[in-house]
């Protein structure tokens, strides 16, 4: 059975603007069971270990030498550097920390929405080849050889204020970490929607935090729901997080619609269905079509089998 988890995870708080310290995180922390404190504010890094000792996560406060971090947060090579040098500032306040992520977030608004950055895939099977970050599959990075990844999840204000939506963002963007990128022998991107990084708004993903739907049968075809808390990974993705063995995946289902390839968010004018992800106000959707059950044995025919397992 497969022994790695979710955590270490270190969470870090930098400074965006000029604000105080920010709230207390234990509304948004008890929500993503994380028992983390924040260090006092400086010019240089610190951390606070938690109190725990079971527990390995840590949070930092970043603060530039100005007090603001003066950014263009619309530019996103711009925040990809900044994230970087929010990895080497983690590394230089503690060159041992054992985390495998880190998460981030601005303690001011910023106009930049969530999203994971890879810096390492030590993982076979699980589509990264696709993803086009490095020549093989499995690369890691030199800005910090230690971490797969940085999930950017906005600003804690925000996070504070919606916690069932933070919740969602952070187990969205945790989940990039090991998908969703498969294919399929037989169909292709079929499974793939978004950016062909999150489920197909076809694939009955059931209340996943990686897009898809709900699908439930009414009269004239198949109503779509958007995930309701508790969100829950779908099968497939437990399995490429190396969560659940193979064997324990049930076939993946979707609605047979034709629609354009997943890169694709428009054709002719109108949106590719494959992106459409229903919100919690949304009305439900219904669509007409032959559903399909794709075994999960046909990823691994596309991809490999997922080693480690």
């Amino acid at each position: 059975m497969p022994t790695r988890g979710l955590i270490p995870l270190t969470l870090l708080i930098t400074a965006g603007l000029a604000h105080g310290e920010p709230p207390c995180l234990d509304p948004l922390i008890e929500r993503v069971s994380l028992r983390l404190r924040t260090a006092p504010a400086g010019l240089r890094p610190r951390l606070a270990p938690v109190p725990d000792p079971a527990l390995t996560s840590h949070a930092l406060r970043l603060q530039a030498d100005a007090g603001e971090l003066d950014l263009d947060w619309t530019d996103a090579q711009a925040v990809e550097a900044l994230l970087a040098d929010t990895v080497r500032a983690t590394r230089a306040a503690e060159p041992e920390h054992g985390a495998d992520m880190l998460a981030v977030y601005t303690a001011g608004p910023v106009d930049r929405a969530p999203f994971y950055l890879p810096l390492a895939n030590d993982v076979r099977g699980i589509g990264y080849g696709r993803l086009g970050l490095a020549p093989t599959e499995t690369f890691r990075s030199a800005v910090d050889p230690r971490l797969d990844g940085v999930a950017f999840l906005g600003d804690l204000p925000t996070a504070l204020a919606e916690p069932v939506e933070a919740e969602r963002l952070f187990l969205h963007e945790l989940g990039h970490r090991w998908g969703v990128y498969v294919h399929l022998a037989d169909g292709g991107d079929a499974l793939l929607g978004r950016n062909c990084r999150h489920w197909s708004a076809f694939v009955d993903a059931g209340d996943a935090p990686l897009e898809g739907h709900r699908w439930s049968p009414v009269a004239g075809g198949w109503r779509a729901d958007a995930p309701q808390p508790p969100l829950r990974y779908a099968p497939l993705t437990r399995y490429l997080m190396g969560l659940i063995p193979l064997d324990e995946v049930p076939p993946i289902e979707r609605l047979a619609v034709a629609a354009p390839p997943c890169d694709e968010p428009a054709r002719n004018g109108e949106p590719n269905p494959r992106w459409r992800a229903l919100g919690p106000a949304d009305p439900p959707w219904v669509q007409t079509a032959e559903r399909v059950a794709h075994p999960a044995a046909q990823v691994v025919a596309a991809e490999g089998p997922r080693l480690p397992a």
